[in-house]
């Protein structure tokens, strides 16, 4: 799994940061890729904890529940969707 993160903060409108997770599922694709993926996207909302503490909760969320559960899906196509059990994105 590639994870990529994206920090957004929101600046001047008094929102909270968020953290972006883009991940790849089951593997990253590639031009020799043949095979079907899934590309996930989850939105974390940062709080008022110092960021290491933030991250290191994140991280262990990953450890014990599977990041898909929580995320959308993003990228990839129909057929993929439907041979790894996910709905398609949009399009």
């Amino acid at each position: 799994m590639c994870i990529s993160v994206t920090n957004r903060r929101q600046s001047g409108s008094g929102e909270p940061s968020q953290l972006r997770f883009s991940f790849f599922y089951p593997q990253r694709p590639s031009l020799a890729c043949e095979g079907h993926w899934l590309q996930f996207e989850r939105v974390v909302t940062m709080d008022s904890a110092p960021e290491q503490e933030q991250a290191t909760r994140i991280a262990q969320q990953f450890e014990i529940v599977d990041p898909k559960t929580h995320s959308r899906v993003v990228g990839g196509r129909r057929g993929s969707a439907e041979q790894l059990g996910y709905t398609s994105p949009d399009p």
